[in-house]
């Protein structure tokens, strides 16, 4: 006989033991007590039922709301019961009857000094202001009310806004870690300078926790009731807190030096009486260190980055979105590009009243969903892997600009098309503010290049030399997001600037509005290089290309001509003037060009360099990239006296020969070649070179266009006009989704 294991035995009668627990009833455990409050404490409106069971406003600081001023009163203590008018000289003293039923208020727990007062009857309206404590700056009505008892004598930061001391910080730990939003306070409250402006955060965390039900710290089970009367001052200390002006700048500023880099900043410290947030979207997250000196009037610089390292992958209880919904919205906002149809893409990424994390959007099986839909739909006959992969590229920095945190602004400007317009599209959208585009070189355009030319990218249909193929494939996919972009981005601006004629004929391709097209050529400070000297006839004969060394400059170009050059111009000297660090794989090429040619005494790479120091050694300027849009380089040149040669790209003709109506004709200021053509770069450099007369009569006119046409103030002016007029437009009705 096999005796019976005792740890089987001793499992079994557990077992039997936890089941017929589980059977047996239990007592409930009684319900927690509420503690009434008269209607001097009470901190909302009863509602039909007995008081909020919230304490005194001093035990609510003490709590919950921690004020900056030091000293605050405590429940129980002298001063807090000092706020209290219906104070008693002993605990149990009962209310007087006109007050209302006898229950005596609670406020402070019981003890001695008590509020004596009676609790409102059932229905009846508790008073919303509390008590005044003394000692307390009232400059700002507690807890979201019209106005408090007297006021604060020290304004608030911006002169007229008051001091909400009583809200400078929200404390106690909150989802997700961090504290609560901060909200401006006096200098005499904040403990700083008055010169030292607060930084506020976002409604949104505040909103957040006041839709939650949840129990907080200290037990305040009606904290959502609190912070729900406290986000219209919340939002409006917000919206007192915006700033006139938000750039959106797409790979430049203020990394990269020079270009539109330096339009930015020239810009923002032109207009002195304006206040500017910068965003700067980068491909990732980046340490490189800012290449310009910030001006006084920029108040902040937000980083968007467009492909962060993803979160953990997590499983969900529920799907967070409905895959077809965003699927089918996807592709008919990619296919069509509509502020309405972004509408749609930006309800599901951002529903209301609920936060989507990234990893719900990139990583969750819904997301999987999604990229396997629009396979299904767009492209069954390439590589899922292939798809898959250029999805995430794609969507992903479209999904990381849909949840970027929209900085306060009256006015959004976007300095192009691409993922900087989407994103002016969006705050368009959502924040019912206006938004206007400068667009220096054609955005899509640009793209369209890269992408051709990537070899990144796989290509599933072999399309040969066709034009013209109803096939879609990887790079189709690329090319139609970016043309969406531009089309939200046209459609969501009020005013569609570009810098000279020629652009308005590929933006009008694309969609813009005729209406809205403006042009406004870039601008310069003609006096600060008027009155730079000249190279001397007798001196080594110098060239420059004034550029960043990257491909679209087309350096090796510009280094065979320089090699073509030298045999015809002895004592040639060639300088590269520009940063050699963005793109040190093509610097290397150069450099190994240079060498291959010869070039050793005759090329210089300079780096970052000051361009005013080097002017006055420069007979002529040379431009050979393959793309441009307003050169500022041909402007200071020109400012400067100095000829050029330009390769025939973006608005270089115009600004060397000038418009058909000019008015007065100042001739040409150099001359013209096509694009990748070394032999006509070099000859046109020979002419300048060997002709001293000619060189001089082609800089003087270049100097009277940029004087007349391109001087500072008249771009000054009419950004100034077009910042004040759509600063002050009313904010338009909000844009309906498509099917609402």
């Amino acid at each position: 006989m096999v005796r019976p294991d005792r740890g089987s035995q001793e499992r079994r009668r557990r077992g039997a033991a936890a089941r017929a627990d589980r059977l047996r009833p239990h007592p409930q455990p009684p319900p927690r007590r509420r503690r009434e409050v008269c209607a001097d404490h009470a901190i909302g409106p009863a509602r039909g039922k007995a008081a909020h069971s919230w304490p005194h406003r001093a035990e609510v600081s003490s709590r919950f709301l921690r004020t900056v001023e030091s000293g605050d009163a405590k429940p129980g203590s002298a001063a807090a019961r000092a706020g209290c008018g219906g104070r008693g000289p002993a605990a149990g003293r009962r209310a007087h009857p006109a007050q209302g039923d006898r229950r005596r208020c609670r406020w402070s727990g019981g003890g001695a000094g008590d509020c004596h007062r009676a609790v409102p009857p059932a229905g009846a309206a508790a008073r919303t202001r509390p008590a005044r404590r003394s000692g307390s700056c009232t400059g700002i009505a507690a807890l979201g009310q019209a106005r408090a008892r007297g006021a604060c004598e020290t304004a608030g930061p911006g002169g007229s806004r008051a001091c909400p001391w009583a809200h400078a910080r929200f404390g106690g730990p909150r989802r997700g870690g961090g504290r609560g939003p901060w909200l401006q306070a006096c200098a005499r409250h904040r403990g700083g300078a008055a010169s030292a402006r607060p930084v506020p955060r976002e409604a949104a965390s505040l909103r957040r926790f006041a839709a939650s039900g949840k129990r907080r710290t200290g037990g305040l089970r009606e904290a959502r009731l609190q912070l729900q009367a406290s986000l219209d001052l919340a939002t409006a200390a917000l919206a007192t807190d915006a700033a006139d002006v938000c750039i959106i700048a797409e790979g430049c500023y203020p990394f990269v030096r020079g270009g539109v880099s330096a339009w930015i900043d020239w810009l923002m410290r032109e207009e002195k009486d304006l206040t500017f947030e910068v965003v700067t979207i980068w491909p990732s997250e980046t340490d490189l260190q800012s290449r310009y000196e910030f001006p006084p009037n920029m108040r902040r610089r937000h980083h968007l980055a467009l492909h962060s390292p993803a979160p953990r992958p997590r499983f969900f209880a529920r799907k967070p979105f409905d895959p077809s919904a965003l699927a089918e919205a996807l592709i008919t906002f990619t296919s069509g590009g509509t502020l309405a149809e972004l509408a749609v893409v930006d309800r599901i990424i951002n529903p209301p009243g609920r936060q989507l994390s990234r990893a719900q959007i990139m990583n969750s099986p819904a997301a999987w969903e999604v990229a396997r839909l629009m396979y299904e739909r767009m492209m069954p006959q390439a590589s899922f892997l292939h798809f898959f992969w250029a999805w995430r590229a794609i969507y992903g920095g479209l999904f990381a600009a849909l949840k970027f945190e929209l900085p306060k602004a009256r006015l959004y400007h976007t300095i192009s098309t691409g993922y900087a317009g989407l994103l002016a599209a969006r705050a368009s959208i959502e924040t019912a503010r206006p938004a206007v585009l400068t667009e220096h070189g054609i955005y899509t355009n640009e793209r369209r290049i890269e992408i051709l030319m990537a070899d990144w990218i796989a290509d599933t249909i072999e399309k040969g030399l066709a034009l013209h193929d109803p096939r879609y494939d990887l790079r189709d996919m690329w090319t139609q997001a970016f043309e969406a972009y531009a089309k939200v981005c046209y459609e969501a601006s009020e005013d569609i600037v570009t810098l000279y004629a020629d652009n308005q004929i590929l933006q009008r391709a694309m969609g813009a509005d005729p209406a809205r097209l403006k042009v406004i050529a870039n601008g310069l400070d003609f006096g600060k290089f008027a009155g730079i000297g000249r190279a001397a006839d007798d001196a080594r004969p110098t060239i420059a290309l004034i550029g960043r060394v990257v491909p679209i400059k087309d350096v090796k170009t510009f280094i065979m001509a320089a090699a073509l050059l030298r045999e015809d111009v002895k004592e040639l000297r060639a300088l590269v003037l520009g940063p050699t660090e963005e793109d040190p794989d093509y610097f290397k090429e150069c450099e190994a060009l240079a060498a291959q040619l010869g070039l050793g005494g005759c090329l210089e790479f300079t780096g970052n360099v000051h361009i005013i120091d080097w002017l006055p050694e420069i007979h002529v300027v040379a431009l050979t990239s393959l793309s441009e849009a307003q050169p500022l380089v041909l402007l200071e040149a020109g400012a400067a006296g100095l000829p050029c040669v330009t390769t025939n790209v973006g608005s270089c003709a115009e600004v060397l020969n000038g418009r058909p109506d000019e008015e007065p004709a100042c001739g040409p200021g150099g001359l013209v070649t096509d694009v990748v053509a070394p032999r006509d770069i070099a000859r046109a450099l020979k002419t300048l070179l060997l002709e001293p007369d000619l060189r001089r009569r082609y800089g003087g006119a270049l100097q009277s266009r940029v004087k007349s046409i391109y001087a500072n103030e008249r771009a000054v002016k009419a950004y100034r006009e077009l910042y004040e007029r759509c600063r002050t437009m009313p904010s338009r009705r909000p844009i309906a989704a498509t099917g609402e």
